[in-house]
């Protein structure tokens, strides 16, 4: 099957996991936005190849805290990522933000981290100090959309703990409901 990965007026990215090709046309006006780009070609085949392995993408992020392997759900600016950000501040263990694989393994679910940088708009960067003063001092990366760029390396010099790369899910955490009933 062929996947088209990106597409505007000037690119145009396919994916044939077939043929094992990818095909990239016209590369974009900048290298930073190149290097963006190349990173979702690299990614979104081995996301599909995952899929074979029975994985399914979630967006959330994902932590261990207090023993208890937790999932964040919900939609975009729902407040996951600041609720990670805070479980982190408490010592919690970071597995996965943005993007997480989940698998059911018998009675428990597996949840698998991802390799994606964490997001930080400037509001949640100048309101923890640690980071403030951290992605300051690294002259870290802002992305095209404005949020700070923190690889899991950053956040292990941030908070001293490693990442995990797999938990059994414990809990679900859903941190804004929005529910409208219609009668």
């Amino acid at each position: 099957y062929m996947y088209q990965l990106m597409t505007n007026e000037k690119n145009l990215t396919v994916i044939s996991m077939k043929e094992k090709i990818i095909l990239f046309t016209k590369p974009l006006k900048s290298l930073v936005d190149y290097s963006d780009h190349l990173i979702h070609i690299i990614r979104e085949p081995i996301k599909l190849e995952s899929k074979k392995d029975g994985l399914i993408d979630i967006h959330g992020g994902a932590l261990k805290y207090q023993n208890r392997d937790l999932l964040i759900v919900g939609d975009k600016c729902s407040g996951k990522t600041t609720l990670l950000m805070s479980f982190l501040q408490e010592g919690a263990k970071y597995v996965s933000n943005d993007s997480i694989r989940v698998k059911c393994a018998g009675e428990h679910f597996v949840v698998k981290n991802w390799p994606h940088f964490l997001r930080l708009g400037e509001n949640m960067v100048n309101s923890n100090t640690r980071i403030c003063n951290y992605v300051h001092e690294k002259h870290i990366r802002i992305a095209s959309d404005n949020k700070y760029l923190l690889s899991e390396a950053d956040l292990k010099e941030i908070y001293g703990t490693d990442s995990l790369r797999e938990i059994n899910l414990d809990a679900i955490i859903i941190p804004k409901i929005l529910l409208v009933i219609k009668i």
